[in-house]
């Protein structure tokens, strides 16, 4: 499955009065038809549009769906074409509210815009089909605003969501100054991790409200490299702490875990709870 690159559009296309079935043909040469057009403003270069977007083979594959790929609403910035006539120029031609479907020919949006090689699926020269629903247009200092305001009410809540959980756990020790919380429940007594050594490690994995998102099999344990980035950093952290044997509770915030993105079962922002041995220091 191919992402499509959020690397867009442009100033606004230059229309024609060429019409067959609804469709219209820009100067350029992107086939276009409006299926709600708002007469609204339209975007200027840089501005940040958030659209419903589904393209589609001339045999209805459908290659991309915003809403079941790209989770929240698809969001790009407005920039210089790939081409002329490229799907980039529709954005640019769509106010908030429209909804609109558009025409180009596959080869191009897979060499010009993609970067890659024709899939053996998609018949050389064959239209690829865009529907479009633009959601909003901001401008990239109210986008930025929004997001840092976002950032900040999420980490305010992940912050008041572990405070509840060392609370209600009767957690007593002190945070580190990343923020991860290191709980030693057995103290072991064999070799120190250390970086750069390869050791093995027993945990299970949770969010803050007990949900299990992960865990070893079989009490084998999961064997890395220990701080090098093979783990999230709480890991890094936190093993380091250990010896041979022991075992503890990490109490991991996002900003060590996976961030305001999330991965698969961990949804954004979240803190995470790992009990943890380390079976063995291997190297």
């Amino acid at each position: 499955m191919y992402k499509y690159l959020a690397i867009v559009a442009i100033t606004a296309a230059t229309f024609t009065s060429c019409k067959r079935d609804g469709v219209q043909k820009t100067e350029t040469g992107l086939q276009y038809r409006f299926i709600t057009e708002t007469k609204g403003k339209k975007p200027a270069k840089g501005d940040i549009l958030s659209m419903h977007m589904i393209y589609k083979t001339e045999t209805d594959s459908v290659l991309f769906d915003s809403k079941k790929m790209a989770g929240d609403k698809f969001k790009v910035a407005l920039k210089e074409p790939a081409y002329k006539g490229s799907i980039e120029e529709g954005f640019g031609m769509m106010a908030a509210g429209d909804s609109a479907e558009f025409k180009v020919v596959a080869d191009s949006v897979f060499e010009k815009i993609f970067q890659a090689q024709l899939p053996a699926f998609i018949k050389k020269g064959s239209m690829l089909t865009f529907n479009i629903k633009m959601e909003n247009i901001q401008t990239e200092a109210d986008y930025k605003k929004e997001t840092e305001e976002k950032s900040k009410a999420a980490l305010m809540d992940e912050a008041n969501a572990t405070q509840k959980y060392i609370t209600d756990n009767n957690i007593t020790a002190q945070p580190n100054p990343s923020g991860l919380y290191y709980v030693e429940k057995t103290k072991g007594t064999g070799a120190k991790a250390e970086k750069g050594k390869k050791v093995s490690v027993i945990y299970k994995g949770m969010l803050l409200n007990g949900t299990v998102f992960d865990q070893s099999k079989d009490n084998a344990g999961y064997e890395f490299t220990l701080g090098v980035g093979e783990v999230i950093p709480g890991w890094d952290e936190g093993i380091a702490m250990m010896n041979e044997g022991g075992k503890a509770l990490l109490v991991i915030p996002s900003t060590l875990g996976y961030g305001p993105r999330g991965n698969g079962p961990i949804p954004p922002n979240s803190p995470l709870v790992f009990e943890v041995e380390l079976a063995k220091v291997i190297q």
